[in-house]
């Protein structure tokens, strides 16, 4: 967060962050970029690695969650993303009903050995939090 932010309602904070300077006569707002490659050696070469509107939003996002953000091109890549910082033998607990291809990545990792998966019915509160009890059990508190 920077030193224009402190002090800020997080409605105030959501307004600004992530926008350009304020230079007479430039655009208030950063502007859509819809390109998806971009000319060799500058700063972004290919969209899905991210691109001004991408880098505005992340701005945003961080400096309301008080650190920095990162986006993804897709939710797929997201959680591809999510679950690769788990340890080798981690319990995921997932939703029983998850995006397919959610499901098809959590079955290759406990099928390799690499987690043990722990699908819950959402809706059902006593399962979810029964869940997470069986994720903390073995951790010293």
């Amino acid at each position: 967060m920077n030193d224009y932010h402190q002090g800020l309602a997080p409605a105030s904070i959501l307004v600004s962050a992530g926008r350009q300077p304020r230079v007479p006569g430039a655009g208030l707002n950063a502007p859509l970029e819809l390109s998806s490659t971009y000319i060799a050696d500058g700063p972004v070469n290919y969209a899905r690695g991210g691109n001004p509107t991408w880098t505005a939003f992340e701005e945003a996002l961080g400096v309301l969650e008080g650190g920095s953000a990162l986006v993804f091109s897709s939710g797929m890549a997201a959680i591809a993303a999510a679950l690769s910082v788990a340890r080798e033998g981690a319990l995921i607990v997932a939703p029983t009903h998850a995006y397919n291809n959610t499901g098809l990545l959590l079955d290759c990792l406990e099928r390799d050995g690499r987690a043990i998966v722990r699908r819950v019915d959402i809706s059902d509160t006593e399962d979810v939090v029964e869940a997470f009890h069986e994720s903390t059990a073995g951790e010293a508190g």
